[in-house]
């Protein structure tokens, strides 16, 4: 969904340019559907979920949650928000995706007049 992608495109930005940033961070949709985990459902999914999360995470911390859910364990609110943060999830891969802009940093637009 592209709400999920707004974080990743923030945190992409940041560490593409000389702003201080320790990222970089990833924003992942968690929902829980029929007792499972599903990080980044479908809208068809979600309409069957009875919990859905907006999970900002680096690899060490949640920086945000929000969301919706019908009455939900205390553990399975906090099992959902610790998800994003396993090397394992997709959420994960694309933080290390963005660690790559940070290399680029030293690259610069030409003016016109140094092209």
């Amino acid at each position: 969904m592209p709400d999920a992608l707004a974080g990743f495109a923030a945190s992409a930005a940041l560490a593409a340019s000389d702003i201080p940033f320790d990222g970089p961070i990833s924003e992942c949709r968690v929902a829980r559907i029929n007792g499972e985990f599903v990080i980044n459902p479908t809208f068809e999914q979600l309409k069957q979920a009875d919990m859905d999360l907006m999970v900002g995470a680096t690899e060490d911390n949640i920086m945000m949650v929000e969301g919706e859910m019908k009455e939900v364990p205390e553990s399975a609110l906090l099992a959902a928000q610790k998800l994003p943060t396993k090397p394992s999830s997709p959420c994960a891969a694309s933080r290390k995706n963005d660690e790559g802009t940070r290399h680029r940093r030293e690259a610069r637009i030409l003016s016109r007049s140094e092209r």
